[in-house]
C-alpha cells in the first residue's frame, strides 16, 4: 500500500468517524431537548421518551469513555481488545453500532 492509498483510507475513516459523532451529537440534542421541553412545560414524559434519554445518556458515557480511552497509553490496544472479545455493544455509542450493522449485512 502506498502512502497516497494509506491517506485516502485514514481520511475516509476520519470522515466517517465525524459523521458518527455529529450524529450522536444530534441525537443528544433531540433526547435534552424531550427533557427539557417536560420540564419547562410541566409535562410527563412517556416510557419511550424515558428510555430514549436513558440510552442517550448511556452513549454520552460510552462516548466519553471512548475519547479518554484513546487518549491514555495503549489506549489503541484496548479498542482492539474489546473488538476482538465481542464487547463492543457495551463500549461503543449506538451510532458506531448501527454502521457496523449496515456492513456485516
Amino acid at each position: 500500500m502506498d502512502i497516497t492509498e494509506y491517506y485516502k483510507t485514514l481520511k475516509g475513516h476520519v470522515k466517517d468517524f465525524t459523521e458518527r459523532i455529529g450524529k450522536e451529537s444530534d441525537e443528544t440534542k433531540e433526547a435534552f431537548g424531550l427533557l427539557v421541553d417536560s420540564i419547562n412545560n410541566g409535562t410527563e414524559l412517556t416510557p419511550q421518551q424515558k428510555e430514549q434519554i436513558g440510552e442517550q445518556m448511556k452513549d454520552v458515557l460510552k462516548t466519553i469513555g471512548i475519547v479518554g480511552v484513546t487518549l491514555l497509553p495503549g489506549g489503541s490496544i484496548f479498542l482492539i481488545l474489546t473488538s476482538a472479545l465481542k464487547l463492543n455493544k457495551y463500549v461503543l455509542p449506538s451510532a458506531f453500532l448501527e454502521e457496523k450493522k449496515k456492513l456485516e449485512q
